[in-house]
């Protein structure tokens, strides 16, 4: 459980300090473009780069699940209620990126967002 805590940790870390800084404040900032919906969709249905995008947005939110059970192992929760929260996470980090990816409907990227894919990678 220490090495689950503390390898979820970091990558939580690198993962807010690198949304924060490279997607966001870059995006809004310097490239003009509004950080929303499509700005996350844009990176996950764009060939080839949303082979990394994908496992990037899905490992975050499982860190943030395995961390918050790692912190229910210390207090003394139970490994059901732990290993549950792990299986949450995967099943919802799958549902989230799956829904951005477009794997349950269809998304029509607006221009703005296809230039900036397109300057960007």
């Amino acid at each position: 459980w220490s090495w689950i805590q503390i390898v979820s940790g970091v990558y939580l870390v690198v993962f807010i300090l690198n949304h924060i800084f490279l997607g966001v404040l870059r995006g809004r900032t310097f490239d003009g473009v509004d950080t929303g919906f499509y700005f996350v969709a844009a990176t996950l249905i764009s060939t080839p780069i949303r082979y990394g995008f994908i496992p990037y947005y899905f490992l975050a939110i499982l860190a943030l699940f395995a961390h918050l059970a790692a912190a229910l192992h210390w207090s003394g929760r139970s490994s059901r209620i732990t290993y549950g929260l792990i299986a949450v996470g995967a099943a919802t980090g799958f549902i989230i990126t799956a829904s951005y990816a477009g794997l349950f409907y269809a998304i029509t990227l607006p221009d703005a967002y296809q230039a900036y894919i397109s300057d960007a990678f």
